[in-house]
């Protein structure tokens, strides 16, 4: 009877050696994987800066939760933010933050240097332009139109046959990049003050064409082309449709949100020295809490991601 008692109490005292065994595995794991977590947001963070998204020129991207009926109105409403890749190169269609050298009054009433999130649509030596399009509906809507730096050699911008429709960007991804909802891109009126469209008729070949493009970026960019103030280089397709050339240094951008956003159609084209750098993670939640279970969600995808390589 005494040996079984004994026999029992070693049972038990090898289970619990066992528990706390594998207790202390446990907890020496969870505190390795958090140690490592938070070593590499340390690294994550010092190569990034953090940025809120005010306003909703880039919605449905950014700021979704934002009502259409608060668009023309949305400044100071924020509800993502996003964290910048510093010293990395953007890339055609990336979401970037542009650095405009101002300062602004926040809602704190802080004097806060201005920055915009918006897309890069078109680079040093591109040749883009805005105008009306009619789609296989027969629904009219904006396209934007963009002819690479490289297409078009030096001494063929007067005679070369431009295919309109091959540089069309299709923002639903076949011919381009990808953008939800792009429908609804040009979808509202611009301003209430003016019409959406500028029409402008040129010559080719002898043959007259019209096109109507977008208001903006008409007085931005076409107002001058064929005058003594011409201040831009220019290209006209055959069909008679006129691109402006990015100059060298600069860039062109748009926010998704394009009926209620300003731009390049406005502002002109900006320096890329004040692109502050690429979107790299998106928050969808300024929530603290929020945000880091957005980056452990990050973490454990960067880290799929090495061990499939």
């Amino acid at each position: 009877m005494r040996k079984r008692r004994k026999y029992i109490e070693d049972s038990e005292m090898t289970l619990k050696n066992w528990l706390g065994l594998f207790l202390r595995l446990a907890i020496a794991m969870v505190l390795v994987f958090f140690s490592i977590f938070f070593i590499w947001y340390s690294v994550f963070l010092s190569g990034h800066i953090y940025y809120r998204v005010d306003g909703a020129s880039m919605v449905p991207t950014l700021n979704e939760e934002i009502p259409a009926s608060k668009f023309r109105d949305a400044q100071g409403l924020s509800y993502d933010c996003v964290y910048v890749e510093k010293n990395c190169p953007a890339n055609l269609f990336d979401i970037v933050v542009i650095n405009t050298h101002q300062t602004i009054t926040d809602k704190d009433g802080n004097r806060v240097n201005k920055t915009l999130i918006k897309r890069l649509m078109a680079t040093a030596g591109d040749y883009v332009t805005i105008a009306k399009t009619v789609d296989e509906l027969g629904n009219e809507r904006l396209n934007l139109f963009r002819i690479p730096n490289g297409t078009i050699a030096p001494d063929q911008v007067q005679t070369y046959a431009i295919d309109d429709d091959m540089w069309k960007l299709d923002e639903k991804g076949e011919n381009g990049y990808e953008i939800r909802m792009p429908d609804s891109l040009w979808s509202h009126q611009v301003r209430p003050s003016h019409d959406l469209t500028m029409s402008m008729e040129v010559e080719v070949n002898g043959q007259m064409f019209t096109h109507e493009y977008d208001f903006n970026f008409y007085a931005t960019f076409l107002r001058p082309y064929g005058t003594p103030e011409q201040s831009f280089d220019y290209v006209v397709s055959t069909q008679g449709l006129v691109y402006v050339q990015v100059p060298e240094g600069q860039f062109f951008y748009l926010g998704d949100n394009r009926a209620f956003s300003s731009d390049s159609r406005e502002d002109g084209f900006r320096d890329a020295e004040n692109i502050v750098g690429p979107v790299g993670v998106i928050i969808y939640n300024n929530s603290f809490f929020k945000r880091i279970g957005t980056f452990m969600s990050y973490f454990f995808n960067e880290v799929e991601e090495f061990f499939a390589r």
